[in-house]
Parts: C-alpha cells; structure tokens; sequence
C-alpha cells in the first residue's frame, strides 16, 4: 500500500526539487493534468516514509536498518549495510557503526553490541575483531585493556599470580620461583616480597647438596667442612 500522500501541492513535472528527511519523491501519472490530447501528465509528490522507515532527505526511498546495520546514501537511493567486524550498532535507522572500546571486540559483521575479552586476555585498541592473550607472567581479568605483571616473589600460573614458597625468589612478571645459588641465602625467606639473594656470612656455607635438598639457609662451617 502506497504511503500516505503529504498534504503538499504536487511538484511541477520535471521541477529539480527534493523532499525533506523522512519523505521520499515519487511520481504518478494523474488524468486531470492532461494536455489538450489528453494524455496523462506525470505529477511529483513528497510521500511519508512508512512506519519503521526513514529516509536522509533528497531521496526516491526509504529504507529500515535493523540492529547491527546502518543506513547509508548513494546517489538518490537510500541502501543498507551491515556493520563491520570490530563495530557495532545497538539502535535502529542510524546512519553510522560505533566502534567497540578497549576490552571488547566485535567478531564479524552486523554485530548489535560487543564481546567482552575474556579473563587472560586483553585489547587496548578501539575497533578491533578479536582480542589478544597476555605474556607469560602477566594476568588480566575479562573486559581488560591492558595485562598486570606478577610482583617479585610471585609467579603467574593460570592468569594467577601465587606466592613463592619459603626460601624461594622471583622477579617481576615470573612464572616460576627460584632458591638461591650456592653461598647465597634470602634473609627472611619466609617472606614472599624478599627478592634479594644475600652472601653467605662468614663461618657459614651453602653448597649446590643443600640447594638440591631444598634447604633454604645458610650451614654453620664444621671441622673442616667450609666454603662456598
């Protein structure tokens, strides 16, 4: 059914005028405008876009954009795409895409709103289809736009940062924990944010024996047991 006829006079034939937004142009071939033949006499007219259409004005149509598409003019015609992958639309009739923010991500085209990245992954960037997985040593949590480094005397195991245990040190952004070297020892080994491997003071040693063994402190020297 055609659209309601604006209560407009109707436009000259061949007059270059166009309608406003929200109506479209259309021609009808009407009998009183008849010549002294009496052949019909094309007539112009501004017509109301139909319930649910729009139109940018200066067009012979409307068109409807769903959710996750947009409205775009070519020439004269009104046309409809869809929105791109890293974009979204979440309203309907609307003549542009949004981009997603940072933490979320669009996976493919007409997408109505935008994913959010998972926990262990991050996007700093506006516009983007997927989202990156963060560096070893690094956690994040869902919707994330950057990756926090574990602390020293932690390790990252499973977008967790856990303690070391007792003895043991890391530096910042580890995944695991080391004891220290032989002739070394931690001062307060019971102390995860000690991160600092001492010389063995004298009188005592540590040997690579006791490192294996899993002993953390220094040994008093014996006889003639000493050294590092």
């Amino acid at each position: 059914m055609r659209a309601l006829v604006l209560a407009l006079a109707p436009l000259a034939a061949g007059a270059i005028k166009w309608c406003p937004a929200g109506q479209y142009r259309y021609t009808k071939c009407e009998s009183r405008w008849c010549t002294f033949l009496c052949s019909c006499r094309t007539v112009e007219y501004c017509g109301a876009c139909p319930a649910g259409q729009t139109s940018s004005g200066h067009t012979t149509n409307c068109a409807r954009a769903e959710r996750g598409q947009y409205l775009y003019k070519s020439g004269h015609t009104m046309g409809v795409a869809n929105c791109p992958a890293g974009q979204f639309q979440d309203r309907t009739n609307q003549y542009s895409c949004r981009n997603c923010g940072p933490g979320y991500y669009s996976p493919g085209a007409r997408s109505a709103s935008c994913t959010p990245c998972n926990a262990g992954d991050y996007q700093p960037n506006f516009g983007q289809s997927s989202c990156s997985p963060c560096a070893a040593g690094y956690i994040s949590s869902s919707r994330s736009s950057t990756c926090t480094p574990c602390a020293p005397g932690r390790y990252e195991a499973g977008n967790a940062c856990h303690e070391c245990d007792a003895g043991k040190f890391s530096s910042e952004a580890s995944t695991s924990c080391s004891l220290c070297d032989p002739g070394y020892y931690m001062q307060n080994y019971n102390d995860p944010a000690n991160t600092n491997c001492l010389a063995c003071p004298a009188g005592r040693f540590k040997t690579t024996a006791i490192v294996s063994a899993g002993l953390v402190d220094c040994e008093y020297c014996r006889g003639m047991l000493c050294g590092n």
